[in-house]
């Protein structure tokens, strides 16, 4: 059959959304009643290209099929019908406006003559003859038949006549007032309408079985129902739905496309299922043959099989008498009637009073994958139904089909059946029993697979999704007025929806917006159709609170605005997150002081303000005096505690102007402005607040119990000059600072230009040492060490730079670079593999064979976790005698952790074989208690000890002190630095055993070396 249809005039190359809707008139007066609202989808889609198709039941159906519609609006029963075929979800569900509110259920009259003494309730109607207009109406008969039932009424079997008059309902009510049936059926809504109208006089009618439900105003006699359905099908995209959803939610009563179609609009999808339980009691799947049951059969080919009924019914009777307390006597009468099941769409087998199967319809048996063989004379509770859901076992005491054939009374409800594979899947059951007299001979159960409609009730895309978000929405008409407002707004204005219906959103003003600012919002609606910002608003309890607004406007025809769409989230948390964020941006977060980049930003509006005013300012570099051994010591939390306690009094020692700042660890930075304009002036007001740091940090600390002292070291420089940066004054500053702790620390240094040229020459030569390591531009020097007869024992390697453009450059020079940057790890490494090298080359001439070679090793490399595989690595490469190769260890390495270096020494003295050498010995915390746990070979006494004694006795008193310990702990002890005969000879004389110093050579490179030679210096 043609179906009218309605496209808006579009690109043709959109895609298309199709939406089908049932017509219950003409096909031409239903598009024209829901073109309106098409157009409004259109206007919502600007995408896409709606498509309107009106159409009756049968071709909905089939269109429904083939997979042509993406939204359907029927009414409920047909939409029962089609959810578990095509994977259908309510989206929306109609309102209708009744007495000028709007209504989205609808439910029954039973409407009598007034008069009717003996018509009042549902019981009342058992005999009577009754009017309706089809027996597939919902609100007309469908809803009218199950309030009868309830009052033990069976339609048509307990009333006298049911008579179908067709549409329209008015045909009803015109066969009720004449008196040709004594009440009829029809939908609610129909008599207030024909009131309205004229057409009928309240007092010439009478309602039976009338009920009152409080907001429901129209007159009534049953339960009520969900309105018409808005669905979508299962292939439609989410976001295709939600859009569609959003827009339906969003269309107002007054808006033309609701009065055309004369409906208030739609709500959020009720609940459909009592509908189709109600339906399923009735067996009321209309003309559908997958929803048949025996019922159905028999109602839809009465005339056909009257006689044939008749004649099985007698044949039935007459087995039943024959085979009299047989307990094959249910089995037989029900064979009679199996060839009526076998057509239904429904799963219906029978079972004996034994639990045995009797019989079973195909429809079953393909659902359940079994064979009639299979499932006859089984127990169909052992044989599918043993298990629940869940995999426990399911008890035949508990199964309701057992149950009903104990106490004999009919079951209704859903279950889980097994198939013959082993999977699930869940039914909806009804069990009846069967009786001849007062004796039980079974139950008939059917049932249907009720899959799909779990998963359609799943796939439920309900409009809540869209409109019961987190952001709260509020729809107001064209003049401002709240229509409808989400739960997200009650939430967080506190304002309930009944208190804003009606209202202006004006009633949120916060008060902190003049008029030019709600002046521009509205002049943006008007010229762009929309606007979003930021806004503050009142809650019902008066805070104020910022949210993020977007307003959207509605347009109609003519590009009138009928509505506007307002969004908005409450953006506290994130304001309150955003000021923490800047907070900590420019703030430290332990002291709350400014953080480096503050700073920055206010050293160059000082810079600039110095410069127009011709001030001076300055900057004062404080760094806490060892701040590690705290720390270290009693732990982070102490620290802490002394940073705050620091910011304290740095904050409280300067004018509120003034800007104290924490750059990290234990650096502050302080910011002094409007000094003086004379340099000399600026200084001494820089000097005075320096001072009082100093003696207000220099303050005993106390944290509880403990009590702490702590002095600081302050770097300060003046500045006014237009050529300063923020970056060089920080510099300076920092350079002062290390001055200062240079000075002994609890010290106050201003800069000094001579500073920056150490600084830059610093750079240079770390910039040229690096490139050094790259290029090899390191040589050894070897300085002989004697014995007491002056003969060369071995040598000392000592490094020297070769610089391409300086000459050699002497490690006083480059070994603390290499130190601070860590270059001396390559470095060391290099030293240690070259005097390996040498070693190796020694081997060969009998004259140098028992030479050793004493190379130092830095106390950052001695530390380093990879020192003792590195060692090991240069001996086995070169193959050098490991006992030839002497390590120096320097006094102070050992006083940071003894045990360490302890294991470490021992290490390489036991496993590798390598001797080991204490040099400096005497310039330390010197203690017996590490000499006896060192497995040390030799013992360096310093120079310092050696230049004066033959003149100081102390000096030759400690010297003599360390040989008598070289005894007592069995190891050399060396004298370095040995310049003169006279120095010699007061070290033979106190019994030292070894020496080194230029008396002897000075260190050459390796082919100036006097290899073996005696030299007699003593002569």
């Amino acid at each position: 059959m043609a179906c009218p249809e309605a496209v808006l005039a579009k690109d043709e190359a959109l895609p298309t959304v199709t939406l089908g809707v049932l017509a219950f008139r003409d096909l031409d007066a239903t598009t024209s009643q829901w073109s309106g609202v098409a157009d409004y989808l259109q206007a919502a889609l600007p995408d896409r290209r709606v498509r309107l198709l009106a159409l009756h039941l049968d071709d909905l159906s089939a269109r429904a099929e083939r997979g042509e519609l993406d939204f359907i609006l029927t009414q409920p029963e047909h939409y029962v019908l089609l959810r578990p075929r095509h994977g259908l979800a309510a989206i929306a569900t109609l309102t209708s406006s009744a007495g000028g509110r709007p209504v989205n259920r609808l439910g029954g009259v039973i409407v009598a003559r007034a008069g009717r003494q003996d018509l009042d309730t549902a019981a009342d109607l058992r005999g009577k003859t009754i009017a309706a207009t089809h027996q597939n109406a919902l609100g007309g008969y469908r809803v009218q038949q199950w309030t009868l039932r309830q009052a033990g009424i069976e339609l048509p079997d307990d009333v006298r006549r049911l008579e179908f008059t067709g549409q329209p309902q008015d045909l009803v009510v015109d066969a009720v007032l004449a008196g040709r049936v004594d009440a009829g059926f029809v939908r609610t809504g129909l008599l207030e309408s024909l009131i309205a109208s004229g057409r009928l006089a309240p007092a010439d009618i009478k309602v039976v079985n009338s009920r009152i439900v409080p907001g429901f105003p129209q007159l009534l006699s049953t339960d009520l129902y969900p309105e018409w359905p808005f669905s979508a099908l299962r292939h439609v995209p989410d976001d295709l739905i939600k859009d569609v959803t959003l827009a339906l939610l969003q269309l107002a009563a007054d808006h033309p496309a609701a009065t055309r179609a004369g409906i208030a609009g739609f709500a959020p999808p009720a609940d459909y299922t009592p509908i189709e339980s109600m339906m399923l009691q009735l067996r009321a799947h209309p003309g559908r043959l997958d929803h048949m049951n025996l019922r159905d059969f028999r109602d839809k080919y009465a005339n056909e099989l009257a006689m044939g009924l008749a004649a099985a019914l007698a044949v039935l009777l007459f087995v039943i008498l024959i085979l009299h307390r047989s307990r094959h006597s249910l089995a037989a009468a029900l064979h009679q009637r199996s060839s009526l099941l076998n057509c239904l769409g429904e799963g219906v087998y029978g079972v004996d009073p034994q639990g045995r199967c009797t019989f079973i319809n195909p429809k079953a048996l393909e659902m359940l994958g079994l064979t009639q063989e299979e499932t006859i004379g089984a127990n169909p509770h052992a044989l599918f139904h043993s298990r629940h859901q869940d995999g426990s076992s399911y008890p035949v005491t508990q199964c309701p089909v057992s149950r009903t054939l104990i106490d004999g009374q009919r079951r209704d409800g859903e279950e889980w059946f097994l198939r013959k594979d082993g999977t699930g899947f869940p039914v909806q059951f009804s069990a009846t029993p069967i009786q001849t007299g007062r004796r039980r001979r079974g139950v008939v159960v059917s049932f249907r697979d009720i899959t799909e409609d779990r998963k359609a009730d799943e796939l439920i895309r309900i409009a809540a999704i869209a409109f019961e978000t987190q952001e709260a929405i509020a729809v107001t008409n064209a003049d401002s007025r709240i229509l409808r407002v989400n739960q997200a707004f009650t939430d967080i204005t506190g304002y309930s929806a009944e208190e804003v219906i009606g209202k202006s959103p004006s009633i949120l003003k916060s008060g902190m917006h003049d008029e030019h600012f709600y002046a521009a919002m509205w002049e943006a609606l008007r010229e762009y159709g929309h606007w979003h910002g930021e806004i503050w608003n009142r809650r019902k309890n008066g805070q104020l609170f910022p949210e993020w607004l977007t307003i959207s406007a509605v347009t109609g025809e003519f590009g009138r605005i009928t509505h506007y769409v307002a969004s908005f989230v409450d953006i506290t948390q994130r304001k309150e997150a955003e000021e923490q964020i800047q907070f900590l941006a420019l703030y430290d977060p332990l002291t709350h002081l400014p953080n480096r980049r503050l700073l920055q930003e206010r050293l160059e509006k000082a810079l600039s303000a110095c410069q127009r005013r011709g001030n001076h300012a300055g900057l004062l570099f404080i760094d806490l005096d060892n701040f590690k051994t705290l720390n270290d010591s009693m732990g982070h939390d102490v620290g802490d505690l002394l940073l705050r306690q620091v910011a304290k009094r740095l904050t409280d020692a300067v004018r509120a102007t003034d800007t104290v700042s924490r750059l990290g660890g234990d650096e502050f930075v302080i910011l002094l402005e409007d000094l003086s304009s004379d340099l000399h002036e600026a200084i001494g007001q820089i000097e005075q607040v320096g001072r009082k740091m100093l003696d207000d940090l220099a303050t005993p600390y106390e944290f509880g119990t403990l009590r702490h002292h702590c002095t600081a070291s302050i770097g300060a420089i003046p500045f006014r000059d237009q050529g300063s940066t923020v970056e060089n004054l920080l510099k300076a500053a920092d350079m002062a600072m290390y001055k200062a702790k240079a000075a002994g620390r609890n010290a106050l240094c201003f800069f000094d230009p001579k500073m920056q040229i150490e600084v830059e020459q610093r750079a240079v030569l770390e910039r040229e040492l690096r490139e050094a390591v790259h290029a090899g531009q390191f040589v050894l020097a070897y300085q002989p060490q004697v014995d007491l007869a002056g003969r060369i024992r071995g040598a000392e390697a000592l490094i020297r730079w070769r610089h391409p453009t300086r000459g050699l450059v002497a490690p006083g020079e480059f070994i603390g670079i290499a130190e601070d940057t860590r270059l001396i790890l390559e470095i060391g490494q290099w030293i240690i593999e070259e005097a390996c090298r040498q070693l190796v080359a020694w081997q060969v001439d009998p004259e140098t064979a028992e030479l050793t070679i004493a190379v130092n090793v830095s106390p950052l490399q001695f530390r380093d976790e990879r020192f003792v595989d590195r060692v090991a690595a240069a001996l086995a490469a070169s193959g050098a005698p490991p006992s030839r190769l002497k390590l120096e260890i320097t006094e102070s390495l050992l006083l940071e952790d003894i045990e360490h270096a302890a294991g470490r020494m021992d290490h390489l003295k036991r496993e590798l074989g390598i001797g080991l050498s204490l040099d400096d010995f005497g310039t330390g915390y010197s203690s017996l208690s590490y000499l006896k746990r060192l497995p040390l070979d030799q013992v360096k006494i310093d120079r310092s000890f050696v230049n004066d004694i033959g003149s100081n006795p102390n000096d030759a008193a400690i010297t003599e002190a360390i040989i008598g310990l070289g005894r007592t702990f069995g190891f050399e002890v060396l004298a370095e630095g040995v310049e003169t005969a006279d120095q010699w000879k007061v070290l033979i004389a106190l019994g030292c055993e070894g020496y080194q110093g230029y008396l002897f050579g000075r260190p050459e490179p390796i082919a100036n070396f006097p290899l073996g030679r005696p030299r007699d210096k003593a002569a």
